[in-house]
């Protein structure tokens, strides 16, 4: 993926945050299909980001739904 542009680059690091849950559970699957607990870490873990970046807030929706 070619990083080119802000949203690009706070995209990728929230992938990269939400893989890494993913790799901790121990669970081999999509985004899209993480469990609830698995939403709820995920969730957690990238609000330090949007808070201190809340204009790439709907990047989560759209890597939660798959259109990223």
């Amino acid at each position: 993926m070619r990083i080119e542009s802000a949203a690009d680059l706070c995209g990728r690091c929230l992938d990269d945050v939400a893989t890494d849950v993913l790799y901790m559970t121990g669970n081999d699957h999509a985004l899209e299909t993480a469990d609830p607990l698995e939403l709820a870490e995920i969730k957690r873990r990238w609000e330090p980001y949007i808070n201190q970046l809340p204009d790439y807030a709907y990047l989560c929706k759209d890597l939660l739904n798959g259109k990223m």
